[in-house]
């Protein structure tokens, strides 16, 4: 039996940008988040919380600090109190995954394998 792996480079800016998809806003952060742009993250999130639903497409994210992921922890829990979420499209198989994991913000954020996926998760 074969199986295929495909797997689609995004190219990502290396600022961040934010877009409302099907009334959830949805962050691109550059390929880098550490100290350097936690405030952008954070400001980016909070930009984007048009309706209290933000998912953050991580698939193009190559490094992720503690101060980043410290910033989306407080984002999460600021959208809760609001009655929202925030989820994370990580994907799979990623360093990234591997570092939510090691964390276990993959359980507390949620990551899912697109941003499809994390806006219409039900």
């Amino acid at each position: 039996m074969e199986y295929a792996l495909w797997r689609v480079e995004v190219e990502m800016p290396e600022e961040f940008t934010w877009v409302t998809r099907d009334g959830v806003g949805v962050v691109y952060p550059p390929r880098e988040l550490d100290i350097s742009n936690a405030d952008q993250l954070r400001q980016c999130c909070q930009d984007a919380m048009v309706s209290a639903r933000v998912v953050v497409d991580l698939s193009a994210t190559r490094f992720l600090d503690s101060v980043a992921l410290t910033v989306l922890v407080h984002v999460h829990r600021q959208l809760e109190a609001a009655g929202g979420w925030l989820r994370l499209a990580a994907g799979h198989g990623t360093m990234i995954q591997r570092v939510l994991q090691l964390t276990r913000l993959d359980d507390y954020l949620g990551n899912y394998p697109s941003v499809h996926k994390a806006i219409h998760d039900a």
